[in-house]
C-alpha cells in the first residue's frame, strides 16, 4: 500500500466489489507501477472487521480508520480466481511455522562462530537435519491431511521437540 502504487486511491473509489463470503470481499486491477516499468495484476481484499484498530501497532501505510475494514493486496503470477487466491494465501502460514521450527528447533538463526565457512556449514546441517525429520515423518507416520482450498503441506508434520 505504498502512496506511489495508487491502492489506496482505487479502493476508495470503489464502489462494487465481489464477495468471497461473508466477511471477505475483493476486486481486481491492472496496475501500472511506474518505478518498475511494469503492469501487475492485483487483487486487493478487505475483511469485515467490528473493532477499531489499534493504533501504532504497525506503520501506518494505508490506514481509511474507519473501523469497518481490514485490507489486504496481493500480486500473483497464480491462475487462481479471488475466492481460491484469498484460501490459498490464507493458508500460507504452513511456511511460517517452518521458518519459525527452523529457528528454534533447529537453531537456524544462531551464529555459532565467527567464521563464514563454519557458519554456513552450520545452516546446512540445519537444514539436513530439518529435511530428514520431515522425510522420516512423510515415510513412517503418514499423518495425511484431507485436500482444502487453502493448499496446506499434504502431510501433518509434528516439531522436532515432539520428535525428540
Amino acid at each position: 500500500f505504498h502512496p506511489w502504487i495508487g491502492l489506496s486511491e482505487r479502493i476508495l473509489a470503489r464502489r462494487r466489489w465481489t464477495r468471497v463470503d461473508d466477511e471477505v470481499e475483493y476486486f481486481r486491477a491492472k496496475v501500472h507501477i511506474k518505478a518498475w516499468k511494469r503492469t501487475e495484476q492485483i487483487t486487493i481484499y478487505r475483511r469485515r472487521v467490528n473493532h477499531r484498530r489499534t493504533k501504532h501497532f504497525q506503520l501506518d501505510l494505508f490506514d481509511p480508520d474507519d473501523g469497518h475494514y481490514e485490507y489486504s493486496a496481493v500480486a500473483s503470477n497464480k491462475l487462481l480466481r479471488g475466492p481460491a487466491l484469498w484460501h490459498f494465501m490464507n493458508g500460507r502460514g504452513t511456511h511460517e511455522k517452518v521458518y519459525g521450527e527452523l529457528k528454534s528447533g533447529f537453531a537456524f538463526a544462531t551464529v555459532p562462530t565467527q567464521s563464514y565457512h563454519a557458519n554456513s556449514a552450520w545452516q546446512v546441517i540445519n537444514l539436513m537435519a530439518f529435511n530428514l525429520s520431515r522425510v522420516y515423518q512423510t515415510h513412517l507416520l503418514e499423518h495425511k491431511r484431507a485436500r482444502t482450498q487453502k493448499r496446506r503441506t499434504h502431510f501433518q508434520y509434528a516439531q522436532i521437540q515432539t520428535l525428540r
